[in-house]
């Protein structure tokens, strides 16, 4: 394995703040944003949920689409974006991961959505076990008490998800952080969760419709 470097991390007043972005400071730009980075055992990772809806994705779609589509928690992009007090970005369902990551030369050239496998070898160069406690923001954004040590500057953030039901609704902010894979089995894909009180990190098989927080991993 290769040497992890371990980014400070920045937080004024328990109020999430990007600070200087991972390894040396690097950024990327994607669409109309620069997003930080953080590069763990030779991996460069974007350290902030994505927010970036190009044409071909929806906007707050009513219900639980089967085509792309993403949603600001709520549908409150004020209290929620990148740009308000919580730093979530946006929920996405897994039709719009598919169709950044199948453009992803035209959209973030050189970066990708990640394999379940990319996302277990993170948890494993992170602590195994304990993974959730390392890779979990160390502001109050957790349930009280139980937010994590932030230890490589990942910044996980609890930013819930959106049902995958006809009728849509979120659920879960504060509580969990449930972050997409691009690894699918016919109409369900793979997610990452992590629970506010356990610290572990796992993965669930679930609906494509359902909304849930995007990172990329830059390309070997």
């Amino acid at each position: 394995m290769g040497e992890k470097i371990i980014q400070p991390t920045f937080y004024n007043s328990g109020i999430y703040d990007t600070g200087s972005g991972g390894s040396g400071g690097d950024l990327v730009r994607i669409g109309n944003r620069s997003y930080h980075t953080v590069v763990i055992d030779g991996v460069r990772w974007i350290s902030e949920n994505l927010q970036f809806c190009p044409d071909g994705v929806e906007l707050g779609a009513a219900g639980a689409p089967s085509y792309p589509a993403a949603w600001y928690y709520d549908n409150d992009e004020e209290l929620y974006s990148l740009d308000g007090p919580r730093k979530c970005g946006l929920l996405y369902n897994w039709h719009a991961v598919k169709y950044l990551n199948d453009n992803k030369d035209r959209f973030f050239k050189g970066w990708h959505v990640p394999t379940l496998s990319e996302w277990q070898n993170l948890i494993n160069d992170s602590g195994g076990s304990n993974a959730g406690n390392y890779l979990k923001a160390s502001n109050l954004s957790w349930a009280p008490n139980w937010q994590g040590f932030d230890t490589y500057g990942f910044k996980t953030m609890p930013c819930g998800g959106y049902s995958h039901y006809a009728d849509g609704s979120f659920n879960d902010i504060c509580d969990y952080a449930t972050i997409w894979t691009i690894t699918d089995s016919s109409d369900s894909a793979y997610y990452i969760y992590m629970k506010y009180d356990a610290s572990d990190v796992n993965n669930i098989l679930r609906a494509k419709k359902r909304g849930c927080s995007l990172r990329l991993v830059k390309d070997a």
